[in-house]
């Protein structure tokens, strides 16, 4: 029972109160809990095939730890004696969450893995091979299921409804042709199987009120009312006369509400120490109001004067006392203090200074931390004085001795060992065991100057050299391992002439007779780099007029040669002139025309995880290839813009060279066989976006889709503006643009944290951790973090707009997670092209928890090159078409 004493009057919370306030915290403690350790769980899974593999021993073992055994023993400490820690588990636990989270998961990995696999013998290996809920002990037969709409906690302390907000849609945000590293990787998945396990622990929890409440009638009373008590709150600051009365009736229906306690603290002095004690035993406690009491006994004054200051003490610690405070920001600022006064200069003074700085603050009276603070500090100052004086006698003893004498070094070394306090030796230690006929030989050619030129000269044409002969001259790989050679070499003498000269001379700040005697150094000294560039360019001209290149460019076989284009592209000849060959380079046979139109790559030979899908066309009668790329879900495009093709004689097969939206070129084929298409694509040189493949079949594209859009680009659309889903379902029938968006930026950044934590956009701003009462995702962002992120994905003007200066009014936004949010689901209906890459698209919304369709919308999208992103240049999410004058505003 906590009994409290505000405003004169008494309120209490019985047991029961206070066991429902417990059951509540225990019930939100359990869900961060286990959202932590399965998110490090799966991050350590690192593929699909693991995770369903290892799931139910996942699930079993926090099951059983962090429900079970935690909450068994409360239920012994109230007086429960008559079942087993087994019984209990049998009673409350559920595994129906996690079993439905697990077979939709898994479903999507049987519909990528079973295009592989026979599918009789494939699903007897995976239910030969599954996991399985444990056995005995509390497993899934003898599981209560949760009473989803009438429990305890959904119904009385509301406690689950965040549950169904949180679930994902996974079927519109994954398609069940996508490799199991995109199904590991979407956020979804993850997402997915939290929800269950947040479900199941809904359960539990409301499955251990029953048993509690039928065990002990009257165990739980769920008085609380949080939202009530913030409505109270609302409205006591607006009316003065029945403040106090309803501020009471706030603190009744919710004690640990921090808002609350602030304001009762803040304005009602005499009962301060009432309120600070509930917001301890309630919760974290509302410490930071303590601590602006305290600093204000702190005044201006005591900042000046030492009896001030100690008379400032006294009341700090007193109220210290009076609210059982052990340590307090105040009085450490105000100790702190009174030690500068008493040491001051601390970094400046000498060494007998310090000592009797050390000596006063042992008879000062402060907190033992401040002055240790203090004496680490003189401490320092001390090290730092010997460190001067020992760098002194180092220097005089190294620069008198004869570095070509090994008993001279080694009786300096010695003697220098002898006398060192500190590191300042170390420097001179190393030189003098450095010393050597050899390094002393190397620094003086360093010191010079000459010599470095030379081999730095020497080491970067060499490198040069190798990189022209493997990429642009191709001399072949003797001339290009012999230019390797010589820039190691080179650049090898180079830094050990350097090494030695820095350690003898203690990086150029110590210069021995031994280094400088008969040894001037040159008065000019060029970086060997510099003079890379006049050598490199007498190579050019030394090749160009040596090895003369060529603009031929080899002609493309027919089909009566026995060497296939495409084959010679792959290992490495395509360069070379094949013999017999007539490439021509207009259409002559008229089936040829039968195949212009929308093609997709069937990618039956290709490991190649992207969706490729190309057109052809005529122009004036010569053939005209583009195409395109997506991987995932449009998590990246590559484009080949429109190249014309060559035709061979026979008109059996197409070839040109390519160049795509990320300038990565290569040769494409094109072979027309018996009214089947085949496309061959290589790219020149290897990189992470490669859209190689070999001879793959193609088949006739989609002629009905949104605006004659590729499967890959509708889907890439679909997936970026289901981003905009929390945040357009605000604008309630208004219109964003990329000039107006300053009007909606309040809305943007309160939908950040979410879109960080779950979007396929890029992030934006600093995480700052998770909100502790809550848990929800906390981030700080900027002005000119959240402009450059507008500027990327929505291609919004920031140049001539300003902020509302309450936005960033402590130099960022703090932008708070949702605790669950339902959404709608989008799909195209139709799509026009408004300019090149420019898009209006018109799309349906369906509720993600109803199914229900839920109205129409449009948007103007643009795929930016620069980004690699769509960005929405409009937005209309309640209106179903964009005016015409806006459209002709885009096409213009």
């Amino acid at each position: 029972m906590k009994k409290y004493t505000l405003f004169g009057k008494n309120i209490v919370f019985d047991d029961a109160a206070e066991h429902a306030y417990e059951v509540q915290a225990d019930y939100e403690f359990a869900k961060l809990r286990i959202r932590d350790l399965f998110r490090k769980w799966y991050k350590e899974q690192s593929s699909i095939q693991n995770v369903l593999n290892h799931f139910h021993d996942f699930v079993n073992s926090v099951y059983a730890e962090l429900l079970v055994e935690t909450t068994f023993e409360k239920i012994q400490k109230y007086g429960i004696y008559d079942m087993t820690a087994d019984m209990y588990g049998r009673r409350c636990v559920s595994f129906e969450g996690a079993q439905d989270a697990f077979d939709e998961i898994e479903a999507q990995y049987d519909a990528i893995t079973e295009k592989q696999h026979a599918e009789e013998q494939y699903r007897a290996a995976r239910k030969a091979s599954r996991g399985r809920w444990q056995g005995g002990g509390f497993g899934l037969s003898g599981a209560l299921k949760g009473a989803a709409t009438a429990g305890a906690l959904n119904a009385v302390s509301g406690l689950g409804h965040d549950l169904a907000n949180s679930a994902g849609n996974l079927s519109s945000a994954l398609d069940a042709s996508n490799a199991k590293s995109d199904l590991y990787n979407a956020s979804a998945t993850a997402n997915r199987l939290l929800t269950g396990l947040y479900e199941d622990i809904r359960t539990f929890f409301d499955n251990h009120i029953q048993l509690m409440s039928t065990s002990k009638p009257g165990f739980f009373k769920f008085c609380f009312d949080e939202e009530r008590a913030k409505a109270l709150l609302g409205n006591a600051k607006q009316l003065p006369d029945k403040r106090t009365e309803l501020l009471s009736q706030a603190f009744t229906l919710c004690p640990w509400d921090e808002d609350l306690q602030r304001y009762i603290f803040q304005r009602y002095p005499a009962d301060r120490k009432e309120i600070f004690r509930a917001s301890t035993e309630w919760g974290l406690g509302i410490y930071d109001c303590v601590e602006e009491v305290l600093s204000a006994e702190y005044t201006e004054k005591a900042k000046q004067n030492e009896a001030d200051a100690q008379q400032a003490k006294k009341r700090i610690l007193d109220i210290m006392h009076e609210y059982g405070l052990e340590e307090s920001r105040a009085l450490d600022q105000l100790e702190t203090d009174c030690l500068n006064r008493l040491c001051p200069n601390i970094e400046t003074t000498d060494e007998e200074t310090c000592d009797a700085y050390i000596t006063a603050i042992a008879d000062y009276d402060a907190q033992e931390t401040i002055k240790e603070q203090f004496i680490k500090r003189i401490e320092e100052r001390v090290s730092a004085i010997w460190s001067t004086e020992d760098a002194a006698i180092c220097r005089n003893i190294y620069m008198n001795t004869d570095l070509t004498s090994p008993d001279a070094v080694k009786k300096s070394l010695q003697k220098i060992k002898e006398k060192a306090r500190t590191a300042a030796h170390e420097p001179y230690s190393k030189a003098l065991e450095a010393c050597s006929e050899a390094n002393i030989g190397a620094a003086r050619k360093y010191y010079h100057g000459v010599w470095p030129q030379v081999c730095g000269t020497l080491g970067w044409s060499g490198l040069a050299a190798f990189l022209l002969i493997l990429f642009v001259w191709q001399l072949g790989a003797a001339w290009s391992i012999l230019a390797a050679a010589v820039s190691i070499i080179f650049t090898v003498l180079y830094s050990s002439m350097k090494s030695a000269y820095n350690t003898l001379t203690l990086n150029g700040e110590v210069f021995h007779i031994a280094i400088t005697r008969n040894n001037s150094a040159v008065a000019v000294q060029v970086p060997g780099i510099l003079w890379t560039i006049p050598v490199v360019f007498l190579m050019l001209v030394a090749v160009y007029f040596v090895h003369p290149a060529t603009d031929e460019i080899p002609a493309m076989p027919d089909s009566d040669t026995e060497t296939d284009y495409a084959d010679s592209a792959m290992d490495g000849s395509a360069d070379e002139p094949a013999a017999d060959t007539d490439g021509i380079g207009y259409i002559t046979a008229s089936y040829i025309y039968d195949y212009l139109g929308h093609w997709t790559v069937d990618m039956t030979n290709s490991a190649l995880d992207a969706s490729v899908s190309f057109d052809l066309e005529s122009n004036n009668d010569i053939l005209c290839f583009s195409a395109e790329a997506v991987w995932g879900q449009g998590d990246r495009v590559t484009k080949i813009g429109t190249t014309s093709l060559d035709m061979n004689e026979a008109n059996t097969q197409a070839y040109g060279t390519y160049c795509d939206n990320l300038s990565n070129t290569g040769t494409v084929v094109l072979d027309f066989e018996n009214g089947e298409l085949y496309l061959t694509l290589v790219g020149n040189v290897d990189h992470a976006w490669d859209i190689s493949m070999q001879h793959e079949h193609c088949s006739r594209g989609q002629t009905d889709a949104p605006g004659a859009l590729t499967d890959g680009v509708t889907q890439s659309i679909e997936q970026r503006l289901n981003d905009e889903a929390e945040f357009a379902s605000m604008l309630q029938g208004q219109i964003i643009d990329r000039e107006n968006w300053r009007s909606y930026e309040y809305l943007l950044l309160d939908t950040m944290a979410d879109r960080n934590d779950d979007s396929s956009l890029s992030s934006v701003g600093t995480f700052e951790g998770t909100d502790s009462m809550t848990g929800v995702s906390v981030y700080q962002i900027t002005q000119a973090e959240m402009e450059q992120w507008m500027q990327e994905n929505y291609g919004a003007d920031v140049a001539d707009t300003q902020p509302d200066v309450a936005i960033y009014a402590n130099g960022y936004y703090t932008a708070y997670g949702s605790q669950g949010f339902i959404g709608d689901t989008v799909s195209l209906l139709a799509a026009y092209e408004l300019q090149s890459d420019t898009y209006y698209v018109q799309f349906r919304k369906q509720n993600e928890a109803t199914m229900d369709d839920d109205g129409r919308g449009y948007a103007v999208v643009h795929f930016s090159d620069e980004y690699g992103v769509w960005q929405v240049w409009e937005l209309g999410w309640d209106t179903e078409e964009a005016s015409e004058q806006a459209l002709a505003a885009y096409k213009n």
